[in-house]
This record gives C-alpha cells, sequence and structure tokens, in this order.
C-alpha cells in the first residue's frame, strides 16, 4: 500500500501479527474491540463483514449477507474457540447485531468506520507502525491456514 509524504510516495507492505504482538494487543484492548479482533482472527472475516452481522446471522456459522464483492457472500464456520464469546455476544445484544452499539458512519457511512479508527488508535498507542492494521489479523488467520496447509476456497 502507498501513502503519500509530502511530494514522495512511500509503500508499507503489510504484515501478519506474529504470536507475541497478538498478546501484546488482546490484552490491551478493550471489551468491543477484543471481540471484534479474536472473531476476525478465528474467522478471517473482514471487519465490515463482522460488523453487519446480525444475531439471526450466526448460528452454526457467520452468515455473510453482504460483502465486499460477490466471493464475499458466504457462510463461516464458527471455529470453537469462538463458541462462548459469540453466545455472549449474542446473549447481550441490545440492537439484534452481535457486535452492538456500533454507529454507522464515513463516507461510505459503514457500520466498522469508528470502530476501525479506534483499533487504530490504540494498534498505535501499542507501538506498532503502519505494517500492521486491522486486516492484519485476516493475514494472520491466512498465514496459520497456509502453514497448516489447510486450503480454504475463499478468505
Amino acid at each position: 500500500m502507498a501513502f503519500l509524504l509530502g511530494n514522495k510516495s512511500v509503500t508499507v507492505n503489510k504484515k501478519p501479527y506474529s504470536q507475541e504482538q497478538l498478546k501484546l494487543l488482546l490484552s490491551a484492548i478493550p471489551r468491543p474491540l477484543y471481540a471484534l479482533s479474536v472473531i476476525a482472527l478465528y474467522s478471517g472475516l473482514r471487519i465490515e463483514e463482522i460488523c453487519r452481522l446480525k444475531i439471526q446471522d450466526v448460528n452454526e456459522g457467520f452468515e455473510v449477507k453482504q460483502g465486499k464483492n460477490h466471493n464475499s457472500i458466504r457462510v463461516v464456520p464458527i471455529h470453537s474457540a469462538l463458541t462462548d464469546l459469540v453466545n455472549g455476544l449474542k446473549a447481550t445484544s441490545p440492537d439484534g447485531y452481535l457486535i452492538s452499539n456500533l454507529t454507522p458512519a464515513g463516507r461510505s457511512n459503514k457500520r466498522s468506520h469508528n470502530i476501525s479508527k479506534q483499533f487504530g488508535r490504540y494498534k498505535t498507542k501499542l507501538g506498532f507502525s503502519k505494517e500492521h492494521d486491522f486486516h492484519s489479523l485476516r493475514r494472520k488467520f491466512e498465514a496459520d491456514h497456509q502453514q497448516a496447509e489447510v486450503h480454504a476456497l475463499t478468505f
């Protein structure tokens, strides 16, 4: 990804988080960000896909009904490590969404807009560079599955 720095374009190669980085990150972020991050880490879902999930979209898997492209529409199995977290989120949701109390914002009016900014602030405060972002959780999911020689149809 390229960023404009003055008159020069600077390219930053995005990376997955290491295990040590994940421990630091997940131990320091508040509950809504923790839930969002752990779901991304164990499912490979994009941030907006998670934020759009309604309670009725979460049963045997995460039913993604709208996404970045046509291939984004899918059902993603729920990892056993997420069962208690997901059940707790479903049981306590006041607004019918898995990740509750998000207000659509930004030019695209996305539910993930504000919480994505919040994640970025925490990540920066913890000393992470631009090489890492929320999508690095998805990169970690993909890297772990490739290392385990799991061949998924779609991430």
